[in-house]
């Protein structure tokens, strides 16, 4: 189970937030386990049951898995899905069956092209291995409910499961959430807000809005990338399969002490103790844990918060939590320079 260290533990108790989220030293350290050799964006990533991880590239139609555990990690192709360039967002939301975003995708800023967006389901039989991979929802031009969003622009990014037939998925251009039903492939809005929206200034380092995205204990946890924001909303399913949300809130801001040009906040994942990791551009992950007084506090956990170092965490993007016998501990980071880390999150070295 994931832990902070005992000295830790102290100054998270007697040292006031400010404090703490000015604090810019790491906790943990991380270990390169593969590096691209041509530095291919590595977008996201989950967990299998049996341990291996699945890997989504932003520069390539390919689905990988790598086995964190061996002695020399190679990515092995999965799936390479026809009429696309690239994938996004992937979360598991059945026992071994994986939503995967497939698109055509262009980058700086990325959006990907009307008409292209599928997220498809791919399945691995318990028995054989054998993998299967269908469409399951053809995203269609998504209604623009804020209207300071780019018009006809769409990323379909971080997502999540609801349920076993239902994910929700972070728009980050027009700044809001949608439902797919991965049985009917019907599409659903959730919920939106201004703080979600991406810039519309081209010479802006960050230019997505709502970004991570994880279902966690009947809250949409996310990250939003411009405001550089932490926050929830409640989402049910309601009577008739109808989506409830509640209020949009935010947890907190990401703090930094540093100037740091391009700094955006990314993906996130939970540990078991209910606290949340976040991948952050250029070079940080954070840990915010919820404090005796409902508050979120927060710290560099492992990597550079001044966005000087850029020899191990050099362009966080996805984090997920290990799955398996010894592995629940491990928090496993992609970059968009082609690095897989591993993280040892109970204080033991790697």
């Amino acid at each position: 189970m994931p832990k902070i260290h005992a000295d830790s533990k102290l100054k998270m108790k007697y040292l006031c937030p400010l404090i703490l989220a000015l604090s810019a030293a790491a906790e943990y350290s991380g270990t390169v386990l593969y590096q691209s050799p041509t530095n291919l964006w590595l977008e996201n990533i989950a967990a299998r049951a049996n341990s291996h991880l699945l890997i989504t590239s932003a520069e390539s139609p390919t689905l990988y898995t790598v086995d964190p555990r061996a002695q020399s990690v190679t990515l092995n192709e999965v799936f390479t899905f026809p009429n696309a360039t690239a994938l996004m967002g992937i979360t598991e939301y059945k026992p071994d069956v994986f939503a995967v975003v497939v698109s055509n995708l262009t980058l700086g800023p990325p959006r990907e092209a009307l008409g292209t967006v599928v997220i498809w389901s791919v399945a691995f039989d318990a028995k054989t291995g054998a993998v299967s991979a269908s469409p399951a929802v053809s995203v269609p031009l998504l209604p623009n409910s804020n209207t300071a969003a780019p018009q006809n622009a769409i990323c379909i990014n971080g997502i999540s499961p609801l349920s076993s037939t239902v994910i929700l998925g972070a728009e980050s251009v027009s700044g809001a959430i949608y439902a797919f039903d991965m049985v009917s492939g019907s599409v659903t809005s959730v919920t939106s807000s201004p703080q979600w929206i991406a810039t519309t200034n081209a010479s802006a380092p960050v230019q997505l809005g709502i970004n991570g995205l994880k279902y966690h204990d009947g809250y949409a946890y996310w990250s939003a990338g411009v405001e550089e924001l932490f926050g929830r909303v409640r989402v049910s399913l309601g009577h008739h399969d109808t989506i409830e949300a509640g209020v949009v809130e935010v947890l907190t801001p990401i703090d930094n002490p540093y100037t740091v040009a391009g700094q955006s906040a990314d993906d996130l994942a939970f540990d078991r103790a209910g606290g949340a990791w976040m991948a952050v551009h250029p070079s940080e992950i954070v840990l915010f844990e919820q404090a005796a007084n409902g508050s979120w506090v927060q710290q560099t956990a492992a990597g550079d918060a001044s966005g000087i170092d850029l020899t191990t965490f050099n362009g966080p993007s996805a984090v997920a939590f290990g799955r398996g016998e010894e592995q629940e501990g491990i928090l496993y980071v992609t970059t968009k320079t082609g690095q897989l880390i591993a993280v040892d999150t109970t204080g033991s070295t790697y």
